[in-house]
């Protein structure tokens, strides 16, 4: 028989330190909001962290914004496309396109940084870890990702039918190193 612990992941908190200079997070469980605090607590200890591990094994709740902290100068967040339909059978007319910056950030952290990825980093998660690979911020650790880096849009039909579309492109999927 199967007993309902044997499916479940057990986790770390939500944050730890393991040791004095190594940190997990579990980003799946820390919102922007949270992140900010954690980073304001920690921000005479994060410069001289050795280890930093980020756990995106599911769907983040943090942008990659926070990943600025890594960075020397700003760059161009990741390109997310909305299609903009305005025929039928599925061709959009247009693409609504949404890019923003990161700003680098203090505290500047210079730890090495591992992103734990596997089939379950979806939506938020894998544009973090496509952030990150791309920036070479730190290593991607474990499995290949979904491959799901979208937002999922309700549709009311007539009839009092509902349908649902995965709406937004990211050209940027995570994969382990």
């Amino acid at each position: 028989n199967i007993k309902l612990a044997d499916l479940t992941d057990s986790r770390p908190d939500q944050f730890r330190i393991i040791q004095d200079d190594i940190y997990y997070m579990d980003l799946t469980r820390i919102t922007d909001r949270g992140m900010k605090n954690l980073v304001s607590e920690l921000k005479d200890k994060l410069p001289s962290a050795k280890f930093i591990i980020f756990d995106l094994r599911g769907d983040a709740n943090i942008s990659e914004e926070f990943l600025g902290m890594f960075l020397n100068n700003s760059v161009p967040s990741v390109l997310r496309k909305f299609p903009v339909f305005t025929k039928p059978e599925g061709k959009p007319c247009t693409y609504l396109k949404l890019q923003g910056e990161i700003t680098a950030k203090n505290p500047h952290v210079k730890a090495t940084v591992v992103f734990l990825i596997d089939e379950r980093s979806s939506g938020a998660s894998e544009i973090v870890a496509g952030f990150a690979k791309k920036y070479k911020i730190g290593l991607l650790v474990g499995a290949r990702t979904s491959a799901t880096a979208n937002e999922v849009f309700g549709i009311n039909l007539p009839g009092n039918y509902k349908a649902s579309i995965a709406g937004m492109l990211v050209e940027m999927p995570g994969e382990p190193d």
